[in-house]
Formats: structure tokens, C-alpha cells, sequence
């Protein structure tokens, strides 16, 4: 479904990702972790045409995506849950899921299905809602575009542990259902182990490692290794 070849980029005239290639099947999972700094987010920026490529080639379902503007790759099937949520703050929830909705499966109906609360909250504007809200409603904004892979950056940073038990809920079951691909960066590597059919580590703006959750479940020594830290993942 998509397929990164290659890639090099970041901002400015910084290079921060070199040469990284990642596969992703239809409907698979895919974690990527690592260390702050170490290109995560700029990987997720270069394939959503918002960071500097150059050079590399970017397919989605056989399609080149590395020429197109932004606009054009969300169009092709691109959807993107940013670090910063980007939520405009004076418009209401309906108004926030109105603004990105192409016609698909995901509706707003769908979204509020698998967020509850924003269903509660619909005629509240944005700067109303609070972090745990907000987050929802950027992974609604991303689903009602009806995108074929979704890029999460760091969904669960800044909410408070049940928040985050209450989003880990809502991304299991959109993970289970199998109907897009989807790119997870996460630095809580329990989150990212739970959700992911495959993880890859990255430092120094290269993949170094790619496991499947439980082989890293079973080897925290190497996980540590790999991620400079000490894990403790059950």
C-alpha cells in the first residue's frame, strides 16, 4: 500500500532522515520508535509532502506521491494526525470533521462512533475541548478524509494515563478493523508494541532494527539497547 524508497530529507537545509525505505501492507500496522531527535516525526513530514525530500520516492497503492503538494497526497489516500493536533480552535467539533470529509466509509457518524465523547461535545468549538479531545478529534479530521494509510504522530503525548487507557481503546478497535494502514510513531513503547503488527526503530534518521512486538516483548535487553533506554514492557 505504501512504499518509501530511499527517502532523505528534513527542513531547511538540515538533513535529518537519510536514506530510509519502509513497505507497508494494506491494513498492517506499522510502529516506529526511538529516541527524541532521532527523525521519527520528519519521516511522517517527508511523507505527507510537509518537510523538504531530497531525494527518495514515495508510493502510495502504486502511485508516485514525492512531486505532489500536500493537497494532492491527502487526496490520493495520505491522512495525517500531526503532533500538534492543528485543530482549528474557533470551529465547532461538526465544523472541524465538516471542513476534511470526502465521500468513504468514515463518516462524521462513524467518528463520533469510535469517539464517544466528541458525539457529547459536537457543538463545541475547538479551543473548548481539552487535550484528550483534541486528539480524538484529529484522528477523526484524518478518518473523515477517507484516507488509504494514516500517519499518527505521537497520538497519546501529553494526556493523562486515563485518557490515554481511553484512546488505547479506540485505536485497538480502529487497528483490529483492518480497513487502512496505518504508520503509528510513539515514544511510549508499550502503546506502540499493543498496536502494531510490526515495529521499526530508528536512530540517527535510519531504520536500524525491524521486529515483530513480541520479539521485542521477549528480548527487552536489545530493546533497551536499541532504544537507549531502559524498557519495561509486559
Amino acid at each position: 500500500m505504501l512504499e518509501v524508497e530511499h527517502l532523505t530529507g528534513g527542513w531547511g537545509p538540515t538533513t535529518i532522515v537519510e536514506d530510509l525505505s519502509l513497505r507497508l501492507a494494506a491494513g498492517e500496522v506499522v510502529s516506529i520508535i526511538g529516541r527524541n531527535g532521532v527523525g521519527k516525526t520528519t519521516t511522517l513530514e517527508l511523507i505527507s509532502g510537509r518537510a523538504r525530500r531530497v531525494s527518495g520516492t514515495i508510493r502510495l497503492d502504486g502511485k508516485p506521491l514525492e512531486a505532489l503538494p500536500v493537497f494532492e497526497r491527502c487526496r490520493a489516500g495520505l491522512g495525517l494526525v500531526p503532533q500538534s493536533r492543528e485543530i482549528f480552535p474557533n470551529l465547532t467539533v461538526t465544523e472541524n470533521l465538516s471542513a476534511a470529509a470526502r465521500r468513504g466509509d468514515w463518516t462524521m457518524d462513524r467518528v463520533m462512533d469510535l469517539f464517544p465523547s466528541l458525539r457529547r461535545r459536537a457543538r463545541n468549538l475547538g479551543r473548548q475541548l481539552s487535550g484528550g479531545e483534541l486528539q480524538m478529534l484529529a484522528i477523526g479530521r484524518a478518518l473523515v478524509g477517507n484516507p488509504k494509510v494514516l500517519l499518527m504522530d505521537e497520538p497519546t503525548e501529553g494526556l493523562a494515563p486515563i485518557i490515554v487507557e481511553q484512546l488505547m481503546d479506540s485505536l485497538k478497535m480502529l487497528a483490529s478493523s483492518k480497513s487502512l494502514a496505518i504508520v503509528l510513531v510513539e515514544q511510549i513503547v508499550e502503546v506502540a508494541l499493543e498496536l502494531a503488527d510490526r515495529c521499526v526503530i530508528m536512530d540517527r534518521g535510519q531504520i536500524v532494527h525491524t521486529a515483530s512486538p513480541d520479539e521485542l516483548r521477549g528480548n527487552q535487553a536489545l530493546l533497551s539497547d536499541l532504544m537507549g533506554l531502559h524498557a519495561n514492557v509486559s
